[in-house]
């Protein structure tokens, strides 16, 4: 097994640990979990990198206001893939909306 540290410019210790879980949360929501130890059957961050670096998980770009458009396009095509891209995109709308809520002024 190895490891790799990733770093946080301007985050504190807390605010990391903070967004470690909820990219964990993340990383489970796609099926990404540990398989044994103490964090078994939760989210695990670096199967979700090992995925998108695989090309098993695709990332998709948008400009800010357009994933509601795209949503709306998606939800108007009956096909296994459309529903699996609209939920994707429903859970980013989801996350903006918590991001936004979270900021601090």
């Amino acid at each position: 097994m190895s490891a790799i540290g990733l770093y946080f410019r301007g985050l504190t210790k807390s605010q990391t640990n903070a967004l470690r879980a909820r990219l964990n949360e993340h990383a489970a929501l796609y099926g990404y979990t540990s398989r044994r130890g103490p964090t078994a059957e939760q989210g695990n961050l670096a199967a979700l990198l090992v995925a998108i670096d695989a090309g098993e998980l695709a990332t998709v770009l948008l400009n800010d206001g357009d994933l509601a458009p795209a949503l709306a396009h998606l939800d108007q095509v009956d096909a296994p893939w459309a529903r699996s891209i609209a939920a994707s995109l429903r859970l980013a709308l989801q996350y903006q909306a918590e991001a936004t809520a979270n900021e601090e002024y």
